[in-house]
């Protein structure tokens, strides 16, 4: 159950992060197939969300690495939930904090 929640918490960060897409196209492809790997493979999941959503090559690279799925999942979560909430505040709020998880 712990795996589950893991997963749903990484896909509602990527299906939110995919919606601010400029492609809309892309996200539409994209968001289907992802679904059904968190669905059936989180360890694939996770990579194939980084591959897509990771852009810092050093960070994608060391997440790919992981062995663990779970791992792989949890550094994803982590990234997904900075990203959306730098995209949330921006760097010109003034409470903006690139550091805080």
């Amino acid at each position: 159950p712990a795996d589950h929640i893991a997963v749903a918490r990484a896909l509602a960060l990527v299906e939110r992060l995919l919606a601010q897409l400029p492609v809309a196209d892309e996200a539409e492809s994209l968001l289907p197939r992802l679904q059904k790997l968190a669905a059936a493979h989180p360890g694939r999941f996770a990579d194939a969300a980084a591959g897509h959503l990771v852009p810092v090559p050093d960070l994608r690279r060391h997440l790919l690495g992981l062995t663990e799925p779970g791992a792989r999942l949890g550094l994803l979560r982590e990234f997904l939930a900075r990203a959306e909430l730098e995209r949330g505040l921006g760097p010109q709020d003034p409470d903006f904090d690139p550091r805080v998880n």
